[in-house]
């Protein structure tokens, strides 16, 4: 129960967004001929037409106009024109999208935003907090741009869709790719999951903040650019944009539209570039998953108690244990990699793998307070045999002479074997036989050897019934 509540409540989220990173930095790059194409509004661009942000809308017409005359697939903006401007200017932009809308789809940017108030409650002063929408001021077809951010402030996943009063509103990058695939917008059904009936998708699992993982490139830029004043000076190739999928969005030092990403350390990347790689995921149908919390409990539960069945039930030494954890361990780690390159699944592998650590270390202190509790006894039982009343030889606790040749037992290794069935540490031995600490150990593994036994118990009770074979007790 206390691992599914980590999990439910993503206490442990910072270290598997930590895997995630790494893990993307393994993913094989493929090359791929998608037909986006950015138009990006620079520092340059208004260096060289000499404006400052923002630009008016009736420069956003022009572009737009010159774009539509190589007749692309689609154009879309990721900007929001919320307010009334300069009344020409919005006439011109209005005419301009209204034009190009009649053979080319136009996709424009919206976005959910969140208002809070103040009121007494019952003597309290609570703050409400709702949620509403603000979309574009033109008549165009359009697609939220809010992106999730991590704990980290970076962006590892995109929303695709967000229900708002019992209204589905998709995200840019899926309302691009609807329109740009001819898709009826009916065909999106937001139930726990979203599901697209009978088109390119399929099935879209979200995880429990709606979301879905991007699968990013190693390059952090890189889809097709040109700067816009190109655009808006007619300057661009011939047939640039023909067939294209075209995003104009900031490039702009002064806008807050820079983040994070897996891939972007140290540089942040612009927001139409995070789209842009979710409308690629989107046309590649590229999507990578995290495994379910089921699984991974049942991961959890595996890792708990295969070391346990090793150690119970198959009684070997403490370091057979470790080994096994380390493989478990090993494996765990394989499969991840293995998840993730070839069935591109994210395991949320840190609490399984912290558990098995855990654990391993509580039954490696478990199993030598237990192995100093049975040598306890098994050395109680051999001085009750030695100190037998009826025992011909002395009471005295020495290991026979006939055991030591059958073994071969050397003289030193006879001195130490002696302090071991008298309950001495190692530490205590190296003391009293002035010699280090590693030529005791050296000692008990070559006696260990020659008895074929595993343990300090083992080999006392190797002793034990030695002696009651070999000298049975005096007949009265």
């Amino acid at each position: 129960m206390f691992y599914v509540f980590l999990v439910s409540n993503n206490s442990f989220q910072i270290f598997e967004n930590k895997i995630y990173d790494i893990l993307f930095h393994f993913k094989t790059t493929k090359k791929h001929s998608d037909p986006i194409v950015i138009v990006s509004i620079d520092d340059t661009s208004l260096q060289v037409l000499k404006k400052k942000w923002p630009l008016s809308r009736q420069m956003f017409a022009q572009s737009l106009n010159q774009i539509a005359s190589q007749s692309p697939a689609l154009i879309a903006l990721d900007f929001l024109f919320l307010d009334k401007g300069i009344e020409e200017d919005d006439k011109a932009l209005s005419t301009a999208l209204e034009t190009i809308q009649i053979k080319i789809p136009v996709v424009l940017a919206m976005n959910f935003h969140t208002e809070s108030s103040k009121e007494n409650l019952n003597r309290e002063t609570v703050t409400l907090f709702e949620k509403g929408i603000n979309t574009p001021l033109f008549d165009a077809d359009y697609g939220f741009i809010n992106i999730p951010l991590d704990s980290d402030l970076k962006i590892r996943r995109a929303y695709l869709a967000k229900q708002y009063h019992e209204k589905i509103f998709l995200s840019f990058p899926l309302k691009i790719f609807q329109k740009y695939k001819n898709l009826k917008e009916k065909d999106f059904h937001y139930t726990s999951f979203l599901k697209l009936e009978n088109s390119y998708l399929g099935s879209i699992r979200l995880d429990k903040r709606d979301s879905i993982l991007i699968s990013y490139e190693e390059d952090s830029y890189q889809f097709t650019r040109i700067p816009f004043f190109q655009v808006f000076n007619g300057e661009m190739p011939k047939d640039f944009f023909k067939d294209k999928i075209v995003l104009l969005g900031p490039y702009l030092t002064d806008v807050n539209d820079y983040y994070f990403t897996p891939v972007s350390e140290k540089k942040k990347m612009p927001g139409i570039e995070i789209n842009a790689a979710v409308l690629k995921m989107l046309l590649e149908k590229n999507f990578y998953y995290s495994v379910s919390p089921f699984v991974n409990t049942v991961l959890f539960f595996l890792s708990v108690f295969l070391p346990l069945l090793f150690l119970f039930i198959k009684k070997k030494r403490l370091q057979f244990f470790l080994s096994v954890s380390f493989s478990l361990f090993a494996f765990y780690t394989f499969l991840v990699f293995l998840a993730f390159l070839i069935f591109q699944l994210i395991f949320i592998l840190f609490l399984p793998l912290l558990s098995l650590a855990l654990f391993t270390a509580l039954l490696v202190v478990y199993r030598i307070w237990q192995d100093k509790e049975n040598l306890k006894k098994e050395i109680q039982l051999l001085e009750e045999t030695l100190s037998h009343p009826a025992r011909k030889k002395n009471k005295q606790l020495e290991i026979p002479e006939t055991f030591l040749l059958k073994y071969e037992i050397s003289e030193r290794e006879k001195e130490v074997l002696e302090h071991i069935i008298r309950g001495k540490a190692n530490q205590s031995i190296a003391d009293i036989l002035f010699i280090s600490i590693s030529t005791v150990k050296k000692h008990i593994n070559k006696i260990f050897q020659k008895t074929l036994s595993e343990s300090r118990e083992e080999l006392v009770r190797k002793i034990r019934h030695f002696i009651q074979n070999e000298e049975p007790l005096e007949e009265k």
